[in-house]
């Protein structure tokens, strides 16, 4: 009698690579905010090197410190299926709900078998673009009366060019002369926090005290990078 052989079975392979092709900090991200800090958002590529799909779940990802402490796993809110066919590619977005002070230097992939491939996160970039709308000189604003000489109002619009969220604060806004002495720190009482996500404009308004021996020339915001934003009035 003749049996016919059980055709021999390949067992899984299970391999890929994974580079990270653009990544940048949010305060909010499609409506959400996030519950600790901020929201790191980033763009992968995976590529299946195995003989079988993979489909990964959102707690397969993490970023990790230096140290390789996992920092945090993709947020399931924003995470949608992707499988990724064998010796396939495909592109992932992935988000992370971040402790602000932390510092994820790579993004790490689990496969099925346990095994972990990552890649390098790329630094985040600070930069912005800056230009003075219009402003104007006010005795008096918002029924409130300065303790120096007057208000300068100052509608100012922000580019953020870089790939972090710029958060500023009234004291990283100044008013300088024209050899950049500062003359005046935004004023708080009218200061309204603003976050500027990575390529969004925002336009708002600042409100400096100034005395008779001021001589305002430009308005400067100093950036977390300690490198300054320059328009002048």
């Amino acid at each position: 009698v003749y049996t016919e052989p059980l055709a021999q079975q390949t067992p899984p392979v299970y391999s890929a690579s994974l580079t990270v092709t653009s990544s940048g900090t949010w305060t909010h991200y499609q409506g959400q905010v996030p519950v600790h800090d901020v929201f790191l958002v980033l763009n992968a590529t995976v590529t299946n090197r195995g003989n079988v799909a993979l489909s990964p779940s959102h707690d397969d990802w993490s970023v990790v410190g230096l140290l390789g402490f996992s920092y945090a796993e993709a947020n399931q809110l924003f995470y949608g299926g992707v499988t990724i066919p064998a010796k396939g590619s495909l592109r992932v977005a992935l988000v992370f709900d971040m402790v602000g002070f932390y510092t994820p230097t790579k993004v790490v992939l689990e496969l099925p078998n346990g095994a972990q491939v990552a890649a390098s996160l790329p630094a985040l970039a600070y930069s912005a673009t800056l230009r003075v709308d219009n402003f104007s000189v006010a005795m008096t604003y918002q029924n409130q009366t300065p303790a120096a000489a007057y208000f300068m109002v100052v509608n100012v619009t922000i580019q953020n060019t870089g790939t972090a969220t710029l958060n500023p604060t009234y004291l990283d806004w100044s008013m300088r002369d024209v050899d950049g002495n500062s003359e005046a720190f935004a004023d708080s009482s009218f200061y309204t926090p603003v976050d500027i996500g990575p390529s969004e404009s925002t336009a708002f308004t600042l409100v400096f005290e100034l005395t008779t021996y001021d001589q305002p020339a430009k308005v400067v915001l100093d950036l977390p990078n300690s490198t300054a934003v320059v328009a002048l009035l």
